[in-house]
C-alpha cells in the first residue's frame, strides 16, 4: 500500500493477470500535489491525471502525459472543475471531468482545451464517464 504522502501517478509494468507483492515502477508520472484521479486514453498511449496544484491547496490542475516516455504532452491547466473525477471518451479525443461542487466539463484532448460546462447538482461528481457511442 502506498503512503498517503505520496504525490505521483506511477505505472507499472506487470503481465496481464499478475500479482505483485511490490511491484517496481516503470515510469513516475510527477506533480506538485496529490494526484486525485487518473485516465488512460483508449489506446493506452496518453495518460491524463488531475491533481493538487500544491499539497492541501484546493486548486487542482490537469495534465496530460506520454505513457512510453513519461513527458508532459500538455498541461497543466488550472480548473475549479477536475477535482473529483474524470474519463476519457472512447474516440481518445474527449475528456470530461467532475468537481467537488456538482460541475462538470468537457475537454479537448491532446490540448487539454477546455469546452462546455455544466452542473449536475452541488455535491461532489464521484464518477463521470461517456457512453460507449461518445455520448
Amino acid at each position: 500500500m502506498l503512503a498517503h504522502s505520496f504525490l505521483a501517478a506511477v505505472l507499472c509494468a506487470l503481465p496481464l493477470g499478475a500479482r505483485a507483492e511490490n511491484p517496481k515502477p516503470e515510469r513516475t508520472f510527477s506533480t506538485a500535489g496529490e494526484v486525485k484521479w487518473l485516465a488512460f486514453t483508449p489506446d493506452g498511449k496518453a495518460l491524463l491525471t488531475a491533481s493538487e496544484h500544491e499539497p492541501r491547496d484546493n486548486t487542482y490542475e490537469l495534465r496530460l502525459w506520454d505513457v512510453a516516455s513519461g513527458k508532459l504532452l500538455a498541461g497543466p491547466v488550472a480548473s475549479d472543475h477536475v477535482s473529483a473525477s474524470g474519463a476519457i471518451g472512447p474516440d481518445g479525443k474527449t475528456a470530461v471531468t467532475g468537481s467537488y461542487a456538482g460541475t462538470w466539463q468537457l475537454w479537448s484532448l491532446p490540448d487539454l482545451k477546455a469546452g462546455a460546462t455544466g452542473r449536475v447538482g452541488y455535491g461532489r461528481v464521484d464518477r463521470i464517464g461517456f457512453a460507449p457511442d461518445g455520448q
